[in-house]
């Protein structure tokens, strides 16, 4: 039983914190979020469904000035602070208790500029926001596999996109960064100002807030890219193959290769319901002839579906099938040496984890990177090819020939408010698991 004192201290504790959010509220232009409070579940909410944050108060932020008042209250506090986009990348965090939760979603300001190459995008921007409109003046950005990835999140992180075997990761194109320090302080550093905040902020540790980042985009309009599928009895046949050719092929070609398995729902195609593949993922820059070439020795192996052709850059977004919305799932990746080996250890992985079964993405890689490095691809030898791993909860479905889903994850809405639309391409049918889709006429 507590003593009357007790009882005093913690209602004092219980009223101190909706009147310092108040004055949060009153200082920043975005919204703010308390348990028990409207709309505090959808603001807490992360794109992988599978990862429940609980944060002691959610700020939602529309700008940079936003963001610095957020830190100081933070700061003034000792609470701990957990930056996010869009929550691609949240399972890695500590729980968040006691800790504030700042979404930078509302900032997706983007800037292109076709005469420098470069562009710059605010922390809430999806690759989306750059890819399509770079795309209109032919330049490609170092996006991530899907549209709705944030730019931010996945730079930070490195970045290993389409174009990584010629350009390097994302990080490595990052020219400035706009920030805002532990101690509130909203500051801009690249390589002539602040630059070891600059080297720091593209990998060497969590020094701030990120508000903004600058970085190069690159003369790629179209490209060879698309999907080969194979039957999942072919499995093993098709990834030797994939994988000694991968040590032939030259920088400019980036593929990889996942299983993907269907779920048997009506809404799927009859060719592909119920179904499980083993696919060949590839961007191949250049033009038709040099890519088909380049192609030639898997597309000899037979593919049932051969989706390669030349792509807009934008179109890139869409290879590798990602979900288009919030879903549920686990995920894990390690460098291996024997893929074989590491395909049985794998799918031993997920029975254990999420039935009914794996969804398996292997990607070779040619030489390491590190900030402001090129590939080493010339110099050394490749390593083993990265596999990942995502066992899938919930399939979702979308598109003008696919009924309504009745899945749990499909009636969620959006994490994002009325107030931060966002856009995403469409297919006539489209069939997603967090391992990938399929899509068709």
């Amino acid at each position: 039983m507590a003593t009357t004192r007790e009882k005093e201290t913690m209602n004092t504790a219980s009223t101190a914190a909706p009147r310092a959010t108040e004055t949060l509220k009153a200082a920043i232009a975005g919204r703010v979020f308390v348990p028990g409070g409207a709309d505090y579940d959808q603001g807490r909410q992360a794109w992988n469904l599978a990862v429940d944050e609980r944060p002691a108060v959610v700020v939602e932020a529309e700008s940079a000035a936003d963001v610095a008042q957020a830190v100081r209250y933070a700061r003034a506090r000792g609470m701990r602070i957990a930056p996010q986009g869009t929550g691609h990348g949240a399972s890695p965090l500590e729980p968040l208790d006691g800790a504030m939760l700042l979404r930078t979603t509302c900032m997706r300001q983007v800037r292109v500029d076709p005469a420098t190459r470069t562009a710059r995008a605010e922390a809430g921007a999806v690759w989306q926001d750059v890819t399509v409109p770079a795309g209109r003046h032919g330049l490609a950005a170092l996006a991530g596999s899907s549209p709705d990835l944030g730019v931010t999140g996945y730079t930070l992180g490195g970045g290993l996109g389409w174009l990584a075997r010629r350009y390097g990761l994302a990080a490595n194109s990052v020219t400035a960064a706009e920030l805002v320090t532990p101690g509130g302080d909203l500051v801009r550093a690249d390589a002539d100002h602040e630059p070891d905040l600059f080297w720091a902020v593209r990998g060497g540790g969590s020094v701030g807030v990120v508000t903004a980042l600058e970085m190069r985009l690159y003369p790629v309009g179209e490209l060879y890219a698309g999907d080969l599928f194979f039957p999942i009895a072919r499995a093993a046949e098709v990834l030797h193959a994939w994988r000694e050719w991968t040590e032939i092929v030259p920088d400019e070609v980036t593929s990889l290769a996942p299983i993907l398995r269907l779920p048997p729902l009506p809404e799927i195609p009859e060719p592909l319901r119920g179904r499980a593949f083993v696919m060949i993922e590839a961007a191949c820059l250049g033009d038709a002839d040099t890519g088909a070439e380049l192609i030639g020795p898997l597309r000899r192996l037979g593919p049932e579906l051969d989706t390669v052709a030349m792509t807009p850059a934008p179109a890139l977004g869409q290879l590798n099938m990602d979900p288009p919305q919030p879903g549920a799932s686990q995920g894990d990746g390690a460098f291996l040496a024997d893929l074989p080996t590491a395909t049985r250890v794998f799918r031993s992985w997920c029975r254990r984890r999420s039935p009914p079964g794996p969804g398996i993405t292997a990607s070779p890689t040619s030489g390491s990177w590190s900030p402001g490095s090129t590939p080493r691809s010339a110099q050394s030898p490749s390593p083993p090819p990265r596999l990942s791993t995502t066992c899938p909860r919930s399939p979702t479905c979308s598109g003008a020939g696919a009924a309504p889903s009745t899945s749990a994850v499909t009636r969620r809405r959006s994490r994002r408010s009325a107030s931060c639309p966002s856009s995403s391409g469409t297919s006539t049918w489209r069939c997603c698991r967090p391992t990938g889709c399929a899509s068709g006429p």
